[in-house]
């Protein structure tokens, strides 16, 4: 399924326009089969995501744009880390192939610093929603 195949089924299974909240994901993602994952109103130090990553799972993220207030979901599925940074291996509805995100020092301990670069004229500086 592709990003608007879950969003239709949602809106069928649940009745009414899927958002994303925690309650939706806790409703949607048993319906699609996934069930004990875990669920938190923030985001994740590098090492957490590291942990998760190597445990064979993706992470789902919500971000949003302090600047404009526009939000968007994306999965998490790879990570290199470095001494002094990070990369994320990211995977956008939008886009084609897969992202690497830059995560600095500062972002690796703090999720609160975390940058999602999705294209020149949008960025994501709020990490919000985690799903793993």
């Amino acid at each position: 399924m592709d990003a608007e195949d879950v969003y239709w089924n949602m809106r069928i299974k649940c009745g009414g326009v899927p958002i994303g909240t925690i309650e939706w994901y806790k409703e949607g993602y048993p319906k699609f089969g996934l069930s004990n994952l875990s669920y938190a109103k923030s985001g994740l130090s590098t090492s957490k995501t590291s942990m998760i990553i190597q445990d064979d799972k993706a992470i789902h993220i919500d971000v949003s744009s302090s600047s404009s207030g526009t939000a968007h979901s994306v999965l998490i599925g790879g990570i290199t880390i470095y001494s002094d940074h990070a990369i994320y291996t990211i995977y956008d509805c939008n886009k084609t192939q897969k992202c690497y995100q830059y995560v600095s020092d500062k972002a690796m301990s703090d999720y609160k610093y975390f940058v999602y670069n999705a294209s020149s004229s949008r960025t994501y500086d709020n990490w919000y929603v985690t799903v793993y």
